[in-house]
């Protein structure tokens, strides 16, 4: 079963936004306070979330459906444990969430390679290729796909820094090119 935090919508009912984030990053206050009330949470590790099964694409699609949810956003912190941890290969936890951003790491020789590219970089441009990856996951869901594709549903990135405490959009518009 799906799980995420549940809030009651105000009364005036206006169209929620679900969330994809990592819980040890504890951005729901932020995201609330940033983007409204209104805001559902879905969480894993790292916020590497695995490709749903149909019966998991069914709840999600359900819970869309009964909180008029339009948009989805995948949001990284570049100050997450698991993306630092990927980057610096000093800790490791050992998490399925290190495991595949290491690997987005390794197919990105550009990033793997920059001598120049601080561990802050390397975040920022890491948690770009986490939320193409499950933005991409997400487009070849069942029962979510096609609402992304009809434009029913709108994919959003975001990344916090949380040493400006801002939330950076993520441009989307590079999706179709990469799923290629």
């Amino acid at each position: 079963m799906m799980h995420s935090a549940h809030i009651y919508p105000p009364a005036s009912r206006q169209s929620g936004a679900l969330f994809l984030v990592c819980p040890d990053c504890q951005l729901e206050q932020k995201i609330r306070s940033a983007y409204g009330e209104n805001s559902y949470f879905l969480t894993a590790l790292g916020a590497v979330f695995e490709r749903c099964e149909v019966t998991r694409a069914e709840e999600l699609n359900q819970f869309l459906l009964a909180e008029d949810i339009h948009d989805i956003y995948v949001v990284n912190d570049t100050d997450c444990t698991f993306m630092k941890n990927a980057i610096c290969r000093e800790h490791n936890f050992h998490t399925r969430a290190e495991a595949v951003l290491k690997l987005l790491l390794r197919k990105n020789k550009a990033l793997q390679e920059d001598p120049c590219c601080t561990v802050e970089e390397k975040a920022k441009r890491l948690a770009q290729l986490n939320i193409f990856r499950q933005s991409i996951d997400l487009m070849d869901t069942a029962y979510i796909g096609h609402k992304i594709q009809d434009h029913d549903l709108e994919l959003h990135g975001l990344i916090y820094n949380r040493t400006t405490q801002v939330f950076e959009e993520v441009a989307m518009n590079r999706l179709d090119a990469l799923r290629k």
